[in-house]
């Protein structure tokens, strides 16, 4: 891995964490007063958990295959469900009822 792409590396855990830490801590605070977690909240985790895994596979290297699969596997799983969430609430491809 060359300097650049653990610079990336870097920044990107930087950014990342604070704003999944903050993530967590809202579901947590919705979960013990005992409401439903929001659909968003639900969707900006898995938004996260997407990006968190590419950050792991980028780290894991090539060598590493069965893990390379097992997380790709599970990332497909988050996207599908992303957009499944997406679609149902009307959130992408919205339609019009003007007319």
């Amino acid at each position: 891995m060359t300097d650049m792409h653990k610079a990336i590396n870097w920044m990107a855990i930087i950014f990342l964490l604070p704003a999944t830490i903050f993530m967590v801590y809202g579901m947590i605070k919705e979960k013990i007063r005992r409401n439903k977690i929001p659909s968003e909240i639900l969707l900006v985790g898995c938004l996260y958990a997407s990006i968190w895994i590419s950050l792991i596979r980028n780290n894991a290297g090539k060598g590493t295959g069965w893990i390379n699969w097992s997380l790709l596997v599970i990332q497909f799983i988050l996207i599908v469900f992303l957009f499944k969430k997406l679609w149902r609430s009307k959130k992408i491809f919205p339609t019009s009822d003007k007319g």
